[in-house]
């Protein structure tokens, strides 16, 4: 195989890592979103049962975070379903590279 030839599964291979990296930055995102509805979420249900002012208004309110909770529950899935196929596309073609299997040379080696 020619040096042509190596560099297309590498370039595969660091597309895979960089949608990985991102992915992963992506699942921070949510993993914080979610945090904050959370918090969002107990401070509208705290009004709710103090039962002064608007109640339909602080229903709505918590109906609407709680929308709000399921798209990020919904997002979370779908980035964990993308991670696997990332994570399963990365270990095939790492089994499918050349020298598959062999521990790296390191650079003291010159044989």
């Amino acid at each position: 195989m020619d040096n042509e030839e190596n560099k297309l599964p590498m370039l595969e291979r660091h597309k895979i890592v960089v949608s990985l990296i991102e992915l992963n930055s992506q699942q921070l995102r949510c993993d914080s979103a979610a945090a904050g509805l959370d918090i969002e979420r107990l401070t509208a249900v705290r009004e709710l049962e103090r039962g002064d002012g608007e109640t339909a208004e602080k229903r709505a309110a918590v109906a609407e975070i709680d929308r709000r909770m399921a798209e990020v529950d919904d997002k979370k899935r779908k980035l964990a379903q993308e991670r696997d196929w990332l994570e399963t596309s990365l270990r095939e073609l790492d089994a499918a590279l050349p020298g598959a299997g062999q521990p790296p040379k390191s650079r003291n080696d010159h044989n």
